[in-house]
């Protein structure tokens, strides 16, 4: 079953990524991704199964295309590609997710007469239309009090009371970030020490220096700040 799943879901991927460039958009493996003044967007596909169900999931997520540069910075990477910014590879900023759409089928047979591989052009059109429609109406909500889409952003994540219970893998992290690029890294320090990240729910980021010695990603940027690294 899940090999199945795993191939349908790659076969999806191929076929919405030969209409993707029409939307200014790229698909990778399980993404579909574009970047718009300074944001990055990403569609992820899913296909899981539970309790006989097959569930077609699609997480729409967006990030500040500088966190993952002021990240690799800080931990002495190479500059991003793209591989690292939408496939959340082992250093990259995870995207803060909304709940984008879901499909479910009762049974592998109605997944199989479904036949996400072969969707019909216009149906992938309308899909990557979807997507496209999504971003510039997310970049427009963040812009309606401010010039600033960042400032937009980060006013959406944690001052928005609806999204204050939204937790995901880089929560804390990702707002430090945004703080340093906004320029604010008196408070992006006071929330390093702080340190009131979910650890059941939040990751730790470890990052080996040497065959023994290594500093979780909180250290690395209080460093960072401190010594003007960024």
């Amino acid at each position: 079953m899940q090999t199945y799943l795993d191939s349908a879901i790659k076969g999806f991927g191929k076929n919405i990524a030969k209409f993707a460039p029409d939307f200014y958009l790229q698909t990778k493996e399980y993404a579909t991704f574009g970047t718009m003044e300074g944001l990055f967007f990403s569609f992820e596909h899913y296909l899981d199964c539970e309790d006989s169900v097959i569930s077609f999931d699609i997480s729409f997520r967006v990030k500040s295309l500088k966190g993952d540069e002021i990240l690799c910075k800080a931990i002495g990477l190479d500059f991003p590609d793209l591989e690292f910014r939408a496939l959340n590879k082992e250093f990259s900023l995870r995207s803060f997710p909304f709940s984008f759409k879901s499909m479910e089928f009762e049974s592998l047979q109605e997944l199989q007469e479904f036949d996400l591989t072969n969707m019909s052009k216009q149906s992938c059109k309308d899909i990557l239309k979807a997507y496209e429609r999504s971003m510039q109406d997310l970049f427009t909500a963040f812009k309606v009090d401010t010039n600033n889409e960042i400032k937009g952003l980060y006013d959406f994540i944690y001052k928005y009371e609806e999204n204050a219970d939204v937790v995901w893998y880089n929560k804390h992290l990702m707002q430090v970030l945004l703080l340093i690029e906004l320029g604010d890294k008196k408070e992006a320090l006071r929330l390093l020490e702080q340190d009131n990240r979910d650890l059941e729910n939040e990751r730790e980021i470890f990052v080996k220096y040497e065959e023994d010695e290594a500093m979780e990603i909180f250290e690395i940027l209080k460093y960072a700040l401190h010594n003007d690294v960024v």
